[in-house]
């Protein structure tokens, strides 16, 4: 299996046709795509994934690849908490550099109710 991050000297191969049948067939190999097919062959649902280009290496024009606590509704927190931990967990179970870094992420206050929106989320946030 080729390793993080890929590069045109490592290019796109196919091992066969798709297969004939699956219980799901996922259409898009991007983050989503992945982890929801990982989830379903762990239940041993037969899935099929397809991708356009490199299944798991290309960035979601929608997505921009942040895991981020900050700036989110209180009501997200648990669920980005959640996601961060099972992140972690999934580079640990794959032994390959998935190419997580967790890092941080700075906002700028503007004015001074910005700066006050900041210290009301930091309250949530702790």
């Amino acid at each position: 299996m080729p390793t993080f991050p890929f590069s045109e000297a490592d290019p796109i191969q196919f091992p066969g046709p798709p297969p004939k049948s699956a219980d799901v067939v996922i259409i898009g190999g991007g983050v989503i795509g992945v982890t929801t097919a990982l989830f379903l062959a762990r239940r041993n649902i037969s899935v099929t994934l397809l991708e356009k280009g490199r299944i798991a290496a290309e960035q979601s024009s929608r997505n921009w690849g942040w895991i981020r606590k900050q700036g989110r509704d209180a009501d997200e927190l648990p669920i980005v908490i959640e996601a961060s931990r099972r992140w972690r967990q999934l580079a640990e179970e794959c032994g390959e550099d998935i190419g997580l870094k967790q890092t941080g992420v700075t906002y700028l206050a503007g004015s001074d109710r910005e700066m006050a929106r900041f210290e009301k989320f930091m309250k949530i946030a702790a």
